[in-house]
């Protein structure tokens, strides 16, 4: 009796991590759309480091002007008080003439 529990036990531990693991969201996703003359492209960050840096990349490709840039909105949602907070935050060129941009939140 006492090996038929330990038995079940390990059983039903392997089942709730198996179905754990298929809901988290842990795999990143890629994400792209076109919008006018401009297509995006980007891997969604599901996952951070607790006291680190999150590096979010976006690949833009299309026609920029002098003084056009790239800006990533964060929205902040209190869902206590339903107060919508938006910030719009200026994405940093990798380099010179490269059409990937990034942003560390």
């Amino acid at each position: 009796m006492k090996y038929i529990r330990i038995l079940g036990a390990v059983i039903l531990t392997a089942a709730m991590l198996y179905i754990a693991r298929r809901n988290s969201a842990g795999a990143p996703e890629h994400l792209a759309s076109t919008v006018d003359q401009y297509q995006f492209e980007m891997e969604t960050v599901p996952k951070g480091k607790e006291n680190g840096d999150t590096t979010i990349w976006v690949t833009v490709v299309g026609p920029f002007e002098l003084g056009q840039r790239v800006v990533l909105e964060l929205i902040d949602v209190n869902h206590a008080t339903k107060v919508v907070n938006v910030n719009s935050v200026p994405m940093t060129r990798k380099e010179a003439g490269s059409s990937e941009f990034y942003l560390k939140i």
